[in-house]
């Protein structure tokens, strides 16, 4: 069904369609107020209805394959916190081209090159950063070019005073500064906007669902995104439901709704209902009670969805 024909079937219901066997002008007063409410009645219509019973899938992809850190972590700890006390903190990898590190004090780091020219080490400078974090830990990302992409980059953290350093990485990979992916135990990936709720088993990693992947314990959905460990790399295919596209007044006539057939009508119930509130409560109310009851059918129909939540974005 098109948008024009929905505002057809609930003008009809309202008694705001014809009069005496004639069709009314769209400029007729009653009509063209009533067409004005219309976009934004069916709008939340059809997304509280998708919230209960209608089920629109889609899907989105990530592809999660952090880059390795080249430092060897210390022990069983994978994300170890140091403490500067007064003693420089070094730290060396072989073929590091980029750095990222969290302080939570301000930390002069000082980024060299160390390679064998001659039978001789030769030690130059590659850059330094005066780390100033404003509140608690802040993360920071250089970009390294060492003159030989093989040799050893040393990292050197001193400061005046005590801080404490964290989520420190050397990547063989590339990255422009602002870039340089933060070494996190995960990786956080936004749902899409249209997204109202993941679809239970419909997350695949690698071809594989995710229950039959040892990436199943990485994988933690969350408010508005999804966590994915660093330890569960893999190209993921994330299914969910979402909301239909949204209807307002700059929706065409000829464009169709997202809804299944049999919850149109629950529509045109709903609309037609807060349309006659001011004019005919007795009938508003049935139209209403109608709507409610084929909400109810449907939901049952497709089967109980108490994760399901839904708030108008709106209003209406």
């Amino acid at each position: 069904m098109t948008l024009g024909e929905m505002k057809k079937r609930c003008l009809q219901l309202a008694f705001r369609y014809s009069r005496k066997g004639e069709v009314l002008e769209d400029g007729n007063p009653g009509k063209k107020e009533y067409l004005l409410m219309l976009p934004a009645l069916i709008d939340a219509a059809q997304k509280e209805l998708a919230a209960s019973a209608g089920k629109l899938r889609a899907a989105f992809a990530v592809s999660h394959f952090p880059p390795e850190n080249l430092l060897r972590i210390r022990g069983e700890e994978l994300f170890p916190v140091y403490a500067f006390d007064g003693e420089d903190l070094v730290f060396c990898a072989r073929g590091a081209h980029a750095c990222t590190f969290a302080v939570d004090g301000n930390a002069d780091v000082t980024f060299e090159e160390r390679r064998q020219v001659g039978g001789k080490l030769l030690v130059s400078k590659l850059g330094e950063l005066r780390a100033r974090p404003t509140q608690g830990f802040e993360t920071f990302g250089v970009a390294l070019a060492p003159a030989d992409p093989r040799s050893t980059v040393a990292v050197r953290f001193c400061g005046d005073n005590a801080f404490h350093l964290q989520q420190l990485a050397l990547y063989a990979e590339a990255f422009e500064a602002e870039r340089t992916p933060p070494y996190r135990p995960y990786s956080v990936y936004r749902l899409p906007e249209d997204c109202l709720c993941l679809e239970p088993d419909g997350v695949w990693v690698n071809g594989r669902p995710l229950h039959e992947s040892p990436a199943a314990d990485g994988f933690l959905p969350g408010n508005g995104c999804v966590r994915i460990a660093r330890g569960a790399p893999g190209a993921y295919r994330i299914g969910y439901y979402r909301f239909p596209k949204t209807v307002d007044d700059t929706t065409p006539d000829d464009a169709h709704l997202e809804v299944d057939d049999d919850l149109q009508a629950a529509i045109a119930c709903y609309a037609a209902g807060q349309l006659l509130k001011e004019d005919d409560r007795v009938l508003s109310a049935q139209y209403l009670n109608e709507y409610e009851l084929r909400k109810a059918n449907a939901a049952e129909r497709d089967g109980p969805q108490p994760y399901l939540r839904f708030s108008a974005r709106t209003g209406w």
